[in-house]
């Protein structure tokens, strides 16, 4: 399913307005059939495969290619970096 706006798209989009920030917003597809094959795509670059590390690289297949910056900030991992 796509165009969940889960409170934390919401709360971007509140703080890009605030600071006049550009805000590029990247949809994560859901849908089993999807997953299923980035997983299968995700695993063969795992040294160890745990749910956790397959999670965590799932996003990313999707947002490194969108990326032209230095720096993306994230949910992930952003609040111990700002």
């Amino acid at each position: 399913m796509y165009g969940i706006e889960s409170a934390d798209l919401l709360s971007s989009r509140n703080i890009a307005r605030a600071f006049g920030l550009n805000l590029k917003e990247i949809v994560i597809p859901n849908d089993v059939d999807t997953i299923y094959r980035d997983v299968k795509r995700i695993i063969p670059h795992c040294e160890h495969i745990k749910k956790t590390i397959i999670q965590w690289k799932h996003p990313w297949l999707y947002i490194y290619p969108e990326t032209e910056g230095r720096t993306v900030v994230t949910g992930m991992s952003g609040d111990d970096l700002y």
